[in-house]
């Protein structure tokens, strides 16, 4: 007759070590060699999953996160690694190694003539955070003309 643990009682530690099926969350399933290993003050699941190419992919584990544990024969671990084959890394993240560099902004005459007037980095990259949609053809043109906002409009500047 087996009993059920008293609430609150410490879980034994866990021990297994072999090839087994192992569900994380009950949403992704893998197969492999798997072991406790001892990560900093607590224990973990190691699990050495087998990829095609006769390597090892290592993936640590919380013992919280094991949805079910299936202890198996290496072939049986083999085939379900196997068909869920890990990617330590993915090839999109992969990609973001090849991206050039963003390249700094230099900010260029006119630019820096707007930083002066006192307009905002959305005014500036033309993106307004003003809620009309009537262009502020005033601002523009001193703006283009190098003058301020505040400065009375001269049109023999233009």
């Amino acid at each position: 007759m087996t009993t059920e643990p008293e609430q609150g009682a410490v879980p034994e530690q866990f021990t297994y070590d072999g090839w087994a099926v192992v569900e994380i969350y009950g949403h992704r399933r893998t197969g492999g060699r798997v072991k406790p290993q001892a990560l900093g003050p607590a224990v973990w699941i190691r699990i050495d999953v087998p990829n095609r190419g006769g390597r090892f992919t290592t993936q640590f584990y919380n013992p919280g996160s094991i949805f079910s544990l299936t202890p198996s024969g290496e072939r049986e671990a083999r085939a379900v690694a196997y068909a869920n084959e890990p990617e330590p890394v993915s090839r999109w993240e992969m990609r973001a190694l090849d991206a050039p560099a963003p390249r700094p902004h230099v900010v260029d005459a006119e630019e820096q003539r707007m930083r002066d007037a006192g307009y905002s980095d959305a005014e500036i990259s033309g993106h307004s955070d003003e809620s009309d949609d009537e262009p502020d053809t005033e601002r523009d043109d001193a703006v283009r003309d190098n003058a301020r906002v505040d400065e009375p409009f001269d049109p023999d500047r233009i």
